[in-house]
């Protein structure tokens, strides 16, 4: 079997790094296998940086349906509408919005097509510009895809859809409750 050698997502470590000094826990949700996961966190001395995950086995149905993030934010402990979905992929962004969550996508091998940016709250060039949002609020939780840290590209919603999204954010980053993030 040949070893996919996954770079690191630009902004990764920064974001890992903010999210540890605000003390915020966060998971990863993906279809991969948990040895496959632990693999590529144990290469890029990421292993323990991530509180849960939720991988292939661990729910009913693989995105797009809800299950992986629903479980990653039962394991959590709070409510997939509290929790921010980071992902990169279609099925991604489709599974974390039907589990209810807000959905950043970071986008890597495809762009968003009109339909994937309805249901974003925000579509991010790079996990600086995540970070950064996150840093522009109050802290919450983080889970993402196995695939979410690692890396690929934007465009932005409609003013009003992105408007509600970020007082959608702002409130749950207030409310101190949840932050969940990518997979594929």
């Amino acid at each position: 079997m040949a070893s996919t050698r996954l770079s690191l997502k630009p902004g990764a470590i920064e974001l890992l790094d903010a999210l540890d000094d605000l003390r915020l826990p966060r998971a990863i949700a993906t279809s991969s296998a948990h040895h496959t996961v632990e693999h590529h966190l144990t290469a890029h001395n990421l292993a323990g940086r991530f509180h849960e995950i939720v991988g292939y086995g661990d729910y009913a149905s693989g995105k797009p349906a809800p299950d992986p993030f629903l479980k990653a934010a039962e394991r959590l402990g709070v409510e997939p509408r509290l929790c921010l979905a980071l992902e990169d992929s279609h099925n991604g962004v489709r599974s974390a919005s039907s589990a209810g969550m807000i959905t950043i996508m970071v986008p890597d091998l495809l762009e968003p097509t009109d339909e994937i940016r309805g249901l974003c709250t925000f579509v991010a060039r790079d996990l600086h510009e995540v970070r950064s949002l996150i840093l522009g609020s109050v802290p919450c939780r983080l889970m993402s895809g196995s695939n979410g840290w690692f890396s690929r590209r934007r465009k932005y919603r409609s003013d009003i859809h992105r408007d509600a999204g970020y007082a959608r954010l702002r409130e749950t980053l207030d409310s101190k409750a949840g932050l969940v993030g990518k997979g594929k």
